[in-house]
């Protein structure tokens, strides 16, 4: 952290502002979540606060669709927002300690983290803060990550401790850009790991436990014996600044989306945005995961905006 922005600073009056239990609206029976994240919008959530400034509300977008996962799962959930990512999608160490500080402290049954970053030897604040959680008896509920390389190698979800999951295309085939191996428990039908542990998140709050249906949720090693399939992954990001390590996810299109033909492969986005003309100005780049180098090839794609669809000449197939 640094001198001027203190998330503990901000945690201890956030608690002192805090409403009493019994003020907090919904079901007193109804589990509470804590979806830190990049707040959410105040129609979903029974409380608010943020840690990373005064504005409690979503200026992103992450965090409302975690949100609304949640709650497309379990109605009755009383959802907790806790912003502790910044609009353009990055957080701090500080910051992420004290939203899971902040969620300890209120009683989250709860607490879902829809994020990653990798694992170094300074995360060991984070760990520690997530054991606390655990021995007070919360379910902490994290994203795999989205980098397509082993679990281990990323944070929250590296940690056995956790409930950690993945995403998987509708037939529960893991999708290409899902982190994998231990310690993910499970594969949830969705395009994003994010959006796979809210939905596990809404689950769990029912009282249920998550298991394998073969419909939304399925087991790390699911296979699918109908055939070959083509694995592949296009995400779409936005930076306002041009600096690929700061960017917006703003939808991503898997296996059973993306066609090719006419030499192009085309890929539509999944989401309905009400100003479509931000994706205009989208570069398209190739990342290489193992070396992580990104080549731009915007000017060789298409993009057509009235029916939001990215067209990637056939050759980067490979």
């Amino acid at each position: 952290m640094t001198r001027g922005d203190n998330p503990f600073a901000a945690l201890e009056q956030a608690l002192k502002d805090a409403p009493d239990s019994s003020d907090v609206p919904g079901e007193p029976d109804a589990p509470l979540i804590a979806l830190i994240d990049t707040g959410a919008d105040e129609s979903l959530t029974e409380e608010a606060v943020s840690l990373i400034g005064d504005d409690p509300s979503d200026d992103n977008g992450h965090g409302t669709r975690m949100a609304q996962l949640i709650l497309r799962e379990n109605p009755s959930a009383r959802i907790l927002s806790v912003k502790a990512v910044r609009a353009d999608g990055t957080g701090d160490i500080s910051a992420l300690c004290a939203a899971i500080e902040y969620a300890v402290e209120r009683g989250a049954d709860i607490i879902n983290l829809s994020l990653s970053a990798p694992r170094k030897a300074d995360s060991a604040a984070i760990e520690n803060a997530l054991e606390k959680a655990l021995a007070a008896g919360i379910r902490i509920v994290a994203a795999a990550g989205n980098q397509g390389q082993k679990a281990s190698f990323y944070l929250p979800g590296g940690l056995e401790s956790l409930d950690t999951v993945g995403a998987a295309d509708p037939l529960g085939r893991r999708r290409l850009m899902s982190n994998y191996g231990p310690p993910v428990d499970c594969l949830v039908n969705a395009e994003s790991t994010s959006e796979a542990a809210a939905l596990y998140t809404g689950i769990l709050s029912r009282g249920e436990e998550p298991a394998p249906d073969g419909q939304m949720v399925f087991s790390p090693d699911h296979t699918v014996e109908e055939g070959p399939a083509v694995t592949h992954q296009v995400s779409f990001y936005s930076s306002q600044s041009g600096d690929l390590s700061s960017v917006v996810w703003l939808a991503a299109s898997g296996n059973n989306e993306t066609i090719i033909e006419d030499g192009w492969i085309k890929s539509p986005l999944l989401f309905d945005f009400a100003d479509s003309e931000r994706m205009k100005g989208l570069g398209v780049y190739l990342h290489f995961m193992s070396s992580h180098e990104e080549v731009n090839i915007t000017e060789e794609c298409e993009y057509d905006s009235e029916i939001l669809w990215i067209m990637i000449p056939e050759k980067y197939r490979d």
